[in-house]
């Protein structure tokens, strides 16, 4: 099978996701970087955006969940991929890596990130 990745990278977001309930009150710096593998095809070079993704909205997907806190960055890589594979059903696989660059405690750790690897099936 042919296909074609294309990667947003670098969506950058001020959120309130963490364990402790001091990162559920200070919003945190986050990034998302967001990886769809698309089947390349007739509808996917028929230049249009109906066999492909819009940029515009992954961004306002993952906007629209990284507004709602939860704790742990897996649920909410979890659920943007998923929420995208509902939005783009031409969508073969999505990789979405959520970054975190602020570590509560006295840690000398730059960022942490999950990743998350949805295909369909």
């Amino acid at each position: 099978m042919n296909s074609t990745i294309i990667g947003i990278e670098g969506m950058e977001f001020y959120a309130r996701h963490g364990y402790y309930a001091t990162e559920q009150v200070c919003e945190n710096r986050f990034s998302v970087d967001v990886y769809v593998q698309l089947p390349l095809d007739e509808s996917t070079l028929a230049d249009t955006l109906e066999g492909t993704v819009n940029y515009e909205t992954v961004f306002t997907i993952c906007r629209q969940i990284m507004d709602k806190p939860v704790k742990l960055l897996e649920t909410v890589a979890f659920t943007i991929a998923q929420t995208l594979q509902q939005r783009f059903p031409q969508v073969a696989e999505v990789r979405v890596r959520v970054s975190k660059w602020h570590i509560p405690g006295n840690l000398n750790i730059a960022r942490t990130f999950v990743e998350v690897k949805k295909t369909l099936g």
